[in-house]
């Protein structure tokens, strides 16, 4: 699939709990419309019940009514533009023509092993990515607890990932960043970083000039990198600490 095309199904998904909340708040609307009357630079707020019949004005007592007749009007205009745009999805959707990877995937197995494709299958693109970063990893074990219980949330979340990859960095030099790690849906790299000693003068400066050596090499947090730390010796939340690798991985 197209990733213009899973942005418009994402959109989609995202219309569809937007006409649900509509429709529930619009089956407690009150009956009629608002119509507004300016003159002078002022506004004149009246009710319509039935179309045709007279209109009764609201006064300042009746803001609430105001109100609630002014929230009914945008959301049946939302309501006709969210189905508007619905049709225009199901159109496009008839239209939509197969991705690359649809196309190579297509092939018979025979074709495929003779081409290199433009769009790699999720499993060629790990098994790639697993190669190149782990070229020249450090291959030490995991030195805390901490980095094992993250490699075990990774490894639960299906995200490919390498422990101490090498990473050069402007202003800092060589680096070995705990761990890097791909979002398979959106083929995203991240370095992670975990800093659990911040209560320690000397580390915490170490770590910072280390951060800015990110920074000013393009990585920053929410981007493509993730950091997570400790500090004053307290345990991790884990909980929160799973929050954060999926938002990232997920």
């Amino acid at each position: 699939m197209n990733d213009w095309m899973r942005a418009m199904l994402e959109q989609e998904k995202k219309n569809a709990e937007y006409r649900k909340a509509i429709e529930k708040r619009l089956a407690r609307a009150p009956e009629g419309e608002l119509r507004v009357v300016t003159s002078r630079g002022i506004a004149r707020f009246y009710h319509t019940k039935v179309p045709g019949a007279k209109d009764t004005y609201l006064n300042k007592e009746q803001f609430a009514l105001r109100t609630a007749l002014a929230q009914k009007k945008y959301e049946m205009l939302a309501l006709e533009a969210l189905e508007r745009e619905q049709k225009a999805i199901d159109f496009v959707r008839r239209l939509s023509p197969p991705s690359l990877l649809e196309v190579y995937e297509s092939l018979p197995k025979e074709v495929r092993a003779l081409v290199e494709p433009y769009v790699l299958p999720d499993e060629v693109f790990i098994r790639r990515w697993l190669e190149y970063y782990s070229s020249d990893a450090s291959g030490e074990d995991y030195k805390s607890r901490i980095e094992w219980n993250i490699h075990q949330y990774y490894e639960g979340l299906g995200a490919p990932h390498v422990y101490e990859p090498f990473l050069m960095l402007e202003d800092y030099g060589p680096a070995r960043p705990d761990f890097v790690v791909l979002n398979v849906r959106t083929r995203q790299t991240f370095y992670h970083e975990h800093f659990g000693m911040m209560s320690d003068p000397e580390y915490r400066a170490k770590n910072m000039r280390k951060l800015h050596g990110y920074h000013k090499s393009g990585f920053f947090e929410g981007k493509n990198l993730i950091i997570t730390m400790e500090e004053g010796g307290d345990m991790i939340d884990y909980h929160e600490l799973g929050q954060v690798l999926r938002a990232y991985c997920l």
